[in-house]
Parts: structure tokens; sequence; C-alpha cells
């Protein structure tokens, strides 16, 4: 989905995750709250259990360019330069320039230069350093940018790696999104806490840590040898891979 300038009737009502892609820290963040306002120009992924006719409500944007900033940060890894952004206006946008959208099936979908940006719909665009997406009403089309055939979608991007995250408030768990382990150097730090799980990809356990502070350290020599390995916390299942 794109971005209506403020979220209204059913959004937030039952049991529903929405979330936006953060392309610095690589990492699909759940964005929901018991209120909030949705950015311009930035694309989300709603998710929830039931069929809903959702409405919005804002100030319909009429300005005669709006420009997005794509970032590209090294620390994104095989993520670098990946950017989730959304049709700032009421009408469909050329986007001149390759992207992805999503299929109801959950499947990414891949566009050729040239193909059209839906009122509400969400673009995952590629840029191999930072650039400006700029968006024109009088030409209802987008500045070129990036150009070219689109690189293949790492895993992280999939969304069979983003996890349910609706649980009982009085869990004891601290998690904001479903990437809760990453390598500071030599060591994984978990930012979360609970018991936190580690699995060869045989399904082996390796070991099992309960962790009271956020932001434990785990020593990469807790682990066999260089592999993928699987980390389990609160319910939610990270793969790590150690060369």
């Amino acid at each position: 989905m794109s971005n209506p300038t403020v979220a209204s009737t059913g959004l937030t009502s039952g049991t529903y995750d929405l979330y936006r892609y953060d392309e610095p820290s690589a990492t699909w963040q759940n964005y929901k709250a018991s209120s909030f306002t949705l950015d311009n120009g930035r694309g989300y992924l709603y998710r929830r259990t039931n069929a809903t006719m959702l409405t919005f409500s804002g100030q319909l944007n009429s300005e005669a360019t709006y420009s997005v900033n794509l970032t590209a940060s090294d620390a994104a890894g095989d993520l670098k330069g990946f950017n989730l952004v959304g049709n700032p206006y009421p009408y469909k946008v050329l986007l001149d320039r390759a992207f992805y959208s999503l299929n109801a099936d959950g499947t990414w979908q891949e566009h050729p230069d040239g193909d059209s940006l839906a009122v509400g719909q969400a673009a995952l665009v590629h840029c191999s350093s930072a650039e400006t997406l700029t968006f024109y009403a009088a030409t209802r089309s987008t500045n070129p940018g990036t150009k070219g055939a689109l690189p293949p979608l790492p895993k992280g991007l999939f969304l069979n790696e983003i996890e349910d995250e609706d649980k009982d408030e009085n869990e004891n768990t601290t998690l904001n999104n479903h990437r809760f382990a990453y390598f500071d150097g030599d060591r994984v730090v978990i930012s979360g806490t609970g018991l936190l799980q580690a699995y060869d990809i045989m399904g082996r356990q390796l070991f099992a840590k309960e962790l009271s502070t956020l932001n434990s350290q785990i020593s990469i020599l807790n682990f066999p040898g260089s592999g993928v390995y699987l980390l389990r916390l609160n319910g939610q299942t990270q793969k790590i891979v150690i060369r």
C-alpha cells in the first residue's frame, strides 16, 4: 500500500500489522500504534487476519512536485539500495524506472521501466547510490533515476521472514521488528529479552540462554564454525550466516 496522509476507519481495529521498510537497517519495522500519521511518499505493508474495508481521510496532495530521498547504505549489506516508496498523488503515476510491486499472494512482481504506480500502491525501487526520486504532477510521471534491470531480491526482503507480532501483552518481550539479532564484529547482538535458542540447519539445538537485558552479546565462538544457523526468541525465528 502507499500512504494517505492520515489513517482513519478500520485501519487500527482488530488484529493487524503495519510494516514499513527501513533501508539503512535493512529491516521491516512494525509501525502499528493507536494513533499515527503515515508519511507521504513512503510505502507500507498492511496485514490483518480478516477482510476489511479501510477508509482514509486527509488533505489531497496538490503540490507540483514531491520528492523522496532514496538511501543506499553500506550497513544494509546485500539489501543496500532497496527503498519502499508510495505514490503521493490521488492518481496513477508513471514510474520511470524498474520496480517491484507486491502481489496479493505475497510475492514480488518485477515491472520494467515505464509502468505506472496506482493510487494506494507501493513500489520497491533500487538505487546504487543515494539519489532523489521526484514525482511530477503536471506529467504524472517521475524523474528517470536509476535505469536498467533490477537486481534480484535478496532473501531478507521476502515476506516469509516477517513474523506475527501479535503477542500476549504480558509476554516479556521488547522486540519491535522481526530482526532481533545483528553482528557487531565477532559477536551477535540480541535486541530483545527472553529465552534465546540456537539451532543448526538440521534443527539440532546448539545452546539456550536466558537473556534478561537488551542488546546482550553472544560470541560467535558459541557456534561450531561457519554456516547457517537459526535463532529463536519469543516465538520469532531469524536466520544468521557465520562466515
